[in-house]
């Protein structure tokens, strides 16, 4: 599958509909949106390797558990460390960060099931970095415009913030309200829908 088709026409987000809690719950700013889509990256790949490590030891019938169980186990790894070590984003993410292992889940089992044993890597690796794309695209937009800022990165004690829109400009600051991120998706959804009918009726045009 083309990186195009990848991006637009089996979108995660806004094509196939997976993960849209996380979406409009946080990507009112840009460093919890990029933060989600690389832990979700990140649990794609952990989940992934475990799995190819222990399935031999396990029957068929119950691998699907064993990748539950496995993803489940590093998603709370995950939460441990980040309230260990960067506990105002944990507190960011709230409930939605043992939520990951759900949408986790649905992106692997997607990526499993279009893929073969040869292209399973590749194939999770790209539906990853397009997922991280969406989301930090959604965080961004939504606090340039909504806060005229764009946050990189919060630690304790340190915060990396930029001011984008200075006067005369003037945030709009319904966009980082739930219901400004919900608006923004439905216009990138409607988007997204009209580029892949376009693409599909130009590729039945070019059939012979």
């Amino acid at each position: 599958m083309s990186f195009y088709e990848r991006m637009i026409v089996k979108n995660p987000v806004f094509s196939l509909g997976l993960g849209i809690g996380p979406v409009l719950a946080l990507s009112y700013r840009f460093d919890t949106a990029w933060v989600t889509g690389v832990l979700s990256l990140v649990l794609i790949l952990l989940s992934k390797g475990s799995v190819r490590l222990v399935k031999e030891l396990f029957p068929s019938a119950i691998l699907w558990y064993v990748r539950i169980t496995i993803l489940t186990f590093w998603v709370a790894l995950m939460e441990i460390i980040f309230e260990a070590y960067l506990p105002g984003l944990r507190d960011s993410l709230g409930i939605y960060f043992p939520l990951l292992a759900v949408n986790t889940f649905l992106l692997e089992a997607i990526v499993f099931g279009e893929q073969g044993e040869r292209n399973e890597w590749y194939g999770s690796l790209l539906f990853g970095l397009v997922h991280l794309g969406t989301i930090a695209f959604v965080g961004a937009f939504r606090e340039i415009v909504g806060s005229g800022n764009l946050t990189l990165f919060v630690l304790p004690g340190w915060t990396l913030r930029y001011a984008i829109l200075t006067k005369p400009l003037q945030p709009i600051r319904f966009f980082i309200l739930p219901a400004g991120g919900l608006i923004l998706y439905g216009y990138l959804k409607a988007g997204f829908r009209l580029m892949v009918t376009r693409s599909n009726r130009r590729r039945v045009e070019e059939e012979p």
